[in-house]
């Protein structure tokens, strides 16, 4: 006789883990589009990760069942509610992984920089854990897995072999379904054929890492050479590009130079670039002048900027305000340092990310120098231009100073002027080759939100991301001759961090071991660079493989990037736009040239062959541009009305866009929640001529109507005008006038909230009306 009771217990068995599938997949969709979602067309990699979801839970339930059914109840419910938080960790470390580096988390765990057998790698991780993991979004997929745990435990337990078996069969199947369908989709790509030719090619590289290596003997003092410079300064700053502004749209490097009380002295390239958008590519390459696709051999003989120094008799001082215990840096640089100070030797705190404060390790590095004695190689690396940007220091930032980088960017003006000064007293300053770099540049979040440029600096080489701060000091009394030759190679050519070592080795008089292949860069004092050189920025390589990768081949003021910065084309310019059939035969000779190099040749064609099966992860940094159809203050004749939006590319420079204080930024817009307090919306930091203006924030429908301050300031004016909105135009605009009697620089409108109101700013209108 069948059992009575077994039918529904073996329909609610099945059903219950059905449906909880189900909405434990809504659940974790939603958190996964609300920070990460595929842009649009991207079906068959969304499809790919909805498999995916589908299918870990079927093996989570699957778990849960045989628990259920081999232990007593009150044991299996609590490992029912371990599997559930277990699950809800997973999802979203994954979610983190797939947000900051377009990858899952089984890609990215093996290849990540801090290793469980490395000091200080558990304080790092949960440094990394408190800045990236979205602790709410864990908390509701915990509370929902754990949930569904619990409802689903009895049924479960009570069930029969039937009922497992055929929930053993139906969960897996209808993940292996969405895969299926999945793989109808195409994402078809026009190729070209120079670009087809890789898709052939091998797209291994080595599973290499940084080492330290013995370099006493790879450099030695020229006999008969004296040294150009008695003493270098090298301030290297982390993530800083040369779009990087401080308050008020003044460009850093400006502020640098006038911090050194000598600026016509200093000189900047107009085309400059890194070799790598990564810290442990774009360092290496540096410090030791290897090119990023050279090998890791080459790179472990080359001497360090170090030991250059050394073999000219220099005291080596290096004061970090970042941690050295990530990618095996601090083993890396060796013993090659005499006195290294970071923020573990120290004890100073981290005061973001991986960082401590740069003003008080300057601090440091100023008290150093004034005890010191003898030439001196100095290198001070600031960190508070790494995302998320230092915001507090013990040094003092003006209160009106509100944008998180400008902020940081203050702090590291501060960070130069302490170190300048110190060689001032020491009467160093002048004998002081200096140079002022950034590894790279930075785009993820330079408004405040990350959902400007997801990963970019990983995967996207825009060229806020290639395009370093850039700045050299040559000491007072360098020969006239190799001044010229600097001074035309900054005005005319392509120059390149690699360009750095070189230059030393030939400012200090020292020469190479013979045995060891000559620098791929210039010594940018005594030769020309050739116009027709090939630069190369690579974000994986014999020392740095990750999965994903990313390359821009430059020569000239051609820029042909193999990346992740659109999905119309396999390669594009550094805006991310395809490029004109006019410049294909130029972007095919430089194919061509990197067909030849064995690491190019292999990332090429990953990025290509990612590219053709995995859209997803093409992220354009585009939102939804909204245009309101509201009654504005209307232009004067012959002007055009100009609007700044929520419509951002992760290429486009601090000025001339809207910045934002808060951190809720969707397609809607920029949104402001009732416990918000000071100014929220500002920019674009424009140049107006005289004239009367309206300046208009729009509000997306259903903004809470509490009262607004707006406010418009300019680079040295008073403040121009203010106004207190107390209700939006028809509950959607609110509108400030003001009259410029003298031409403006860098103008900015702010937009306050003090008193509760919440809603969606979708951009600001700006018009000349009289």
């Amino acid at each position: 006789m069948p059992n009575k009771e077994a039918t529904p217990n073996m329909f609610h068995a099945l059903i219950a883990p059905l449906i909880a599938t189900v909405a434990l997949c809504l659940l974790a969709r939603w958190e996964w589009r609300r920070a990460y979602g595929p842009e649009p067309g991207a079906q068959r990699e969304s499809l790919l990760h909805l498999a995916g979801l589908w299918l870990r839970l079927a093996v989570l339930w699957l778990a849960v069942a045989a628990a259920l059914a081999a232990l007593p109840a009150m044991a299996a419910l609590l490992l029912a509610l371990v599997c559930g938080l277990l699950w809800a960790i997973y999802e979203t470390l994954d979610l983190v992984a797939w947000k900051y580096l377009n990858l899952s988390l089984f890609r990215v765990a093996r290849h990540a920089p801090v290793k469980a057998g490395d000091s200080d790698a558990m304080p790092n991780l949960v440094n990394a854990i408190r800045t990236f993991v979205p602790l709410a979004g864990l908390a509701r997929l915990s509370g929902g897995a754990m949930a569904a745990m619990a409802l689903c435990a009895g049924p479960l337990r009570l069930s029969q072999p039937g009922a497992l078996l055929a929930l053993a069969l139906a969960l897996p199947l209808g993940a292996l379904g969405l895969r299926i369908w999945a793989a109808r989709v195409a994402a078809g790509l026009p190729v070209r054929p120079a670009e087809r030719a890789f898709l052939t090619q091998d797209d291994s590289l080595p599973e290499g890492r940084l080492e330290a290596a013995d370099r006493s003997a790879a450099c030695h003092a020229l006999p008969g050479t004296p040294s150009a410079a008695r003493h270098i300064l090298l301030v290297l700053n982390e993530s800083t590009g040369e779009d990087v502004t401080c308050h008020g749209g003044l460009p850093l490097a400006e502020a640098i130079r006038a911090a050194s009380g000598d600026a016509a002295a200093w000189l900047r390239p107009t085309n400059a670039l890194t070799p790598s958008s990564c810290t442990d590519i774009a360092l290496p390459c540096l410090f030791t002048g290897c090119a990023p696709q050279d090998s890791a051999q080459t790179l472990h003989r080359l001497p360090l900027l170090f030991d250059l120094a050394k073999a000219r008799g220099m005291t080596t001082l290096f004061y970090s305000a970042s941690t050295l215990k990530w990618g095996n840096l601090e083993g890396f640089f060796g013993t090659a340092i005499d006195d290294l100070a970071t923020p573990h030797s120290t004890g100073l705190p981290f005061v973001h990310e991986l960082g401590c404060d740069d003003y008080l390790m300057a601090a440091r590095l100023r008290d150093r120098i004034l005890t010191a004695e003898g030439p001196l190689f100095i290198v001070l690396y600031t960190y508070g231009l790494h995302l998320p940007f230092q915001n507090a220091s013990a040094g003092p930032i003006p209160d009106h100073i509100t944008d998180r980088r400008c902020r940081a960017a203050h702090t590291v003006t501060e960070a130069h002027r302490m170190v300048f000064d110190a060689l001032r007293q020491t009467g160093r300053y002048d004998d002081t080759l200096i140079l002022s770099l950034g590894d790279h540049g930075e785009a993820f979040g330079v408004d405040g939100s990350d959902r400007t440029s997801r990963s970019s600096r990983l995967t996207k080489l825009s060229a806020t991301v290639t395009r370093p701060l850039f700045l050299i000091k040559p000491p007072a009394g360098l020969d006239p001759t190799r001044r010229a030759c600097l001074e035309a190679n900054m005005q005319h050519r392509l120059v390149s961090l690699i360009d750095v070592a070189p230059t030393l080795a030939s400012v200090l008089g020292v020469g190479l071991a013979p045995d060891l292949p000559p620098y791929p860069g210039h010594d940018l004092t005594r030769e020309e660079v050739p116009e027709e050189r090939l630069h190369i920025t690579l974000t994986v390589n014999e020392w740095r493989n990750w999965p994903q990768a990313a390359l821009m081949l430059a020569q000239g003021g051609l820029r042909l990037c193999v990346d992740y910065q659109t999905t119309t084309a396999l390669s594009c310019d550094s805006h991310g736009q395809p490029l004109p059939e006019a410049q294909h035969p130029a972007a095919d000779a430089l194919l061509a040239q990197a067909m030849a190099l064995p690491v190019p040749r292999k990332v090429i064609a990953r990025v290509f062959r990612d590219k053709l099966h995995n859209r997803a992860t093409l992220q354009t940094g585009r939102f939804a541009q909204v245009i309101p159809d509201l009654p504005r203050p209307a232009p004067m004749a012959g002007e055009t009305e100009r609007f700044f939006g929520t419509d951002i590319l992760i290429s486009d420079p601090g000025a001339g866009r809207l910045h934002y204080a808060g951190q809720n930024h969707e397609a809607q817009g920029f949104g402001l929640r009732r416990r918000d307090r000071g100014i929220m919306v500002y920019g674009p930091y424009l140049d107006l001529p005289a004239g009367h203006y309206a300046a208009s924030f729009a509000f997306a429908p259903g903004a809470r109507r509490k009262p607004l301050l707006l406010d418009v300031c300019a680079t040295g004016l008073p403040a121009i005008a203010s106004r207190k909105i107390t209700r939006l135009t028809e509950g959607r605009l609110a509108v400030i006038e003001f009259t410029l009697e003298t031409p403006a620089e860098a103008l900015e409108v702010r937009l306050h909230s003090h008193q509760g109101f919440s809603g969606f700013c979708q951009g600001l209108f700006l018009s000349r009306i009289g």
